[in-house]
């Protein structure tokens, strides 16, 4: 009997336990109906394909919250108990996103929950939110983690969190980021960043939408990747084909891109509030092919509206509105600075270009040089850039609403978009 528990003990080790990877999976969205009822057959064909982790996808909620509350909310106990039901057979682990009606005295909140199913179909984590705000007196959660029988410890994020949350305090090196952030703002997009926050955290991150941080395989109906258990050091940045971090446009200070001059190459400063984005530009081409472009170079800091409430925002950015096909604008070279908050703060490199795509030849690495942090960015050629950005993040000032004043300890933050050269394997120091 001994003898036959060490057997069975190291054949699970081979399988699970003592592998350095494991095989994450997710919907892929553009293949149509993700809705609840077809829950079960997406749990089978991930598990088809030998996935440890699947995360089923989140419900639109295109509609309002009392529209999607009369349409969809009742049925809570039928979705986890089909989730549990499926999961039995299937054995593997399962994440959702569900929303259920919480009902007090003469009122009601809608709660939006992350939900974690084991390989037995028990619910072992469960990170919990009002849609709204709260009326009821429900315990929520600030965080989730949990820990699987292959050896990885996952934190539990909702799409927000990537925003709101300081990166300073994550210690996970795996992430699953799922739920629909109920506010709608303009620009600063949760779901468009998850990219960019993986890419700087040097996170894995399960999404319901994507897989950062490994190769992917598009499989009937779902997307599979293989992941390192020890996170995501030598991962491309996947760029986005929608805007990101712009946000009101009228918080900006902001200048048109001098194309005639960038050809020959050229510098120049945007500020606001005394924080400064320096710009130098070289394009191949003085004048674009494509009649109409424009690009405009900003500076922003301060704070931004983010749902309820307020975010602490340092931004410098390079952008065009035009976004079909290519804007016909070789960009040579392109690199941006700026003097950046230092202590309780973060920046992020944004690219959004006319498709998504991940960008080859990228370096990206941070140093501290007499308290200041140096981000550099190089990247080949391109004519399909649409958006070249730092977004900062300044901790200190959420939910504060006062003007950026300078600080005495500060970073310099650079980025650089220059023709590629053979410049080695990608570089990250451990900024996050």
């Amino acid at each position: 009997m001994a003898l036959m528990k060490v057997v069975v003990f190291l054949a699970f080790c081979h399988l699970v336990l003592c592998r350095n990877v494991y095989k994450a999976a997710v919907v892929d969205i553009t293949k149509g109906d993700v809705s609840s009822k077809n829950y079960v057959s997406l749990i089978e064909e991930a598990a088809k394909y030998d996935a440890d982790i699947f995360i089923l996808p989140t419900q639109d909620l295109s509609k309002s919250s009392s529209e999607f509350c009369e349409n969809c909310i009742d049925n809570y106990d039928e979705i986890t108990r089909t989730i549990s039901n499926a999961v039995k057979k299937a054995k593997i682990y399962v994440v959702a996103h569900v929303y259920e009606k919480v009902r007090c005295d003469k009122a009601e909140d809608l709660v939006r929950s992350n939900l974690v199913f084991d390989r037995n179909g028990e619910i072992i984590s469960v990170y919990r939110k009002p849609f709204t705000k709260a009326t009821c007196n429900v315990t929520y959660s600030n965080t989730a983690t949990f820990t699987s029988d292959f050896g990885v410890t996952f934190g539990i994020l909702m799409k927000e969190d990537i925003f709101l949350k300081n990166v300073h305090d994550i210690a996970s090196q795996n992430y699953i980021i799922l739920g629909t952030w109920p506010h709608l703002d303009k620009g600063l997009s949760p779901s468009h960043f998850v990219s960019y926050w993986a890419f700087s955290t040097k996170s894995n991150v399960i999404s319901t939408s994507n897989i950062y941080g490994a190769e992917t395989k598009n499989r009937e109906n779902i997307i599979v990747g293989e992941l390192s258990k020890t996170g995501n050091e030598q991962s491309q940045l996947l760029s986005t084909s929608t805007s990101t971090i712009l946000g009101d446009l009228n918080q900006y200070s902001s200048k048109v891109l001098d194309l005639k001059r960038s050809a020959q190459g050229y510098q120049d400063t945007v500020c606001q509030k005394g924080f400064c984005c320096h710009f130098h530009v070289k394009t191949q081409d003085a004048v674009p092919r494509r009649p109409g472009t424009t690009y405009t170079l900003k500076a922003h800091a301060g704070v931004m509206s983010f749902g309820d409430r307020a975010i602490g925002t340092e931004i410098c950015s390079i952008s065009t509105s035009f976004s079909e096909n290519n804007t016909n604008i070789v960009f040579e070279k392109l690199s941006i600075s700026g003097n950046f908050s230092n202590e309780n703060a973060a920046q992020f490199p944004v690219l959004r270009t006319t498709s998504q795509t991940a960008i080859e030849g990228l370096n990206f690495y941070q140093r501290s040089v007499l308290k200041q942090n140096e981000i550099k960015l190089q990247v080949n050629n391109r004519d399909d850039l649409l958006e070249f950005s730092i977004f900062g993040r300044d901790y200190s000032k959420d939910t504060v609403s006062t003007i950026f004043q300078n600080s005495t300890d500060v970073s310099v933050v650079v980025i650089y978009l220059l023709p590629f050269k053979a410049i080695g394997p990608l570089q990250r120091t451990n900024a996050f």
